[in-house]
């Protein structure tokens, strides 16, 4: 099972635009107007600069950066019946959770992905859908008491967010991803699932 959101939207290709734009501008002014006598050349380069990096940093993580989110079959362990079942592909819930691995893998242009983090699924133990990313650390660690927020999203405003909660060393920890509702399910089928003990 294996989902890639699609990237963000014509807004921020627009935002990237106006931002190297307007850096351009920063660098012309004070060459052919003299910064008009009263502001010095620096402000314009130091706004320039500023909204240099915030076009880059948008570009590369809005434009050029993909996530991969999969649920993987841990073959070592796995006997026959949780490799036919992985076949089959119709309920995960036929599989322990034990043996099945939750895998970002984030990749920038050409170069070939990397593994960002990989999660055993019998360590997931709630599965929260949130509207926007607004507030979204500070509802990881009000409401679920997540240490640590991990944010592989594509997109900068995206209208669902997928909020994976894992234990992993007594921590609770908080993944954030943009997924399908065919991978939600799935993930929360896992999480709730009676017949391993994560009930909820």
């Amino acid at each position: 099972m294996k989902y890639t959101p699609p990237l963000s939207d014509k807004k921020v290709t627009a935002a990237i635009v106006i931002l190297f734009a307007f850096s351009l501008v920063c660098f012309v002014i004070p060459g052919t107007v003299g910064s008009f006598g009263v502001i010095p050349p620096a402000v314009f380069q130091l706004a320039g600069v500023i909204s240099g990096v915030a076009g880059i940093f948008l570009a590369v993580r809005y434009r050029f950066t993909r996530f991969t989110y999969s649920v993987t079959l841990r073959e070592r362990g796995a006997d026959e019946d949780a490799i036919e079942a992985w076949e089959d592909e119709t309920d995960v819930t036929r599989i322990p959770p034990s043996l099945l691995d939750f895998t970002v893998v984030k990749s920038q242009g050409k170069r070939p992905g990397t593994v960002e983090c990989v999660l055993s699924l019998d360590d997931l133990k709630k599965v929260v859908r949130i509207t926007g990313k607004n507030k979204l650390s500070e509802t990881a660690k009000e409401e679920f008491g997540c240490s640590v927020l991990y944010d592989y999203t594509a997109n900068i405003a995206p209208t669902m967010v997928t909020v994976l909660i894992f234990t992993e060393n007594g921590k609770n920890i908080a993944v954030a991803i943009e997924c399908d509702e065919q991978m939600t399910g799935a993930l929360y089928s896992v999480a709730t699932s009676d017949k391993y003990g994560k009930g909820s």
